[in-house]
């Protein structure tokens, strides 16, 4: 699961890193709330690497990385609906 959430975290870091992204946020004036949540994205990266090693034997991590699985959907649909609002 570790994998499969890194690369959904993957795909978030990249469209927030986009310029058509970059230049909207500009616009609106949330710059600094895209880099915190860059930020917090690349955070959780390293922690899952901690997290593929322990989800095995604890069942708090397993669930930890099932809510984050759900987050990360969410929060890409966030971007897109995001995204096309500005376009």
């Amino acid at each position: 699961m570790t994998e499969f959430v890194s690369s959904i975290l993957g795909i978030l870091v990249e469209k927030l890193t986009s310029s058509a992204v970059e230049e909207i946020q500009l616009v609106c004036g949330i710059k600094d709330d895209q880099e915190k949540l860059k930020n917090t994205l690349e955070m959780i990266q390293m922690a899952l690497a901690d997290a593929k090693q322990r989800q095995t034997k604890e069942k708090a991590m397993r669930l930890w990385l099932l809510r984050l699985k759900n987050w990360c959907y969410d929060a890409e649909d966030t971007l897109d609906e995001f995204e096309a609002r500005a376009l």
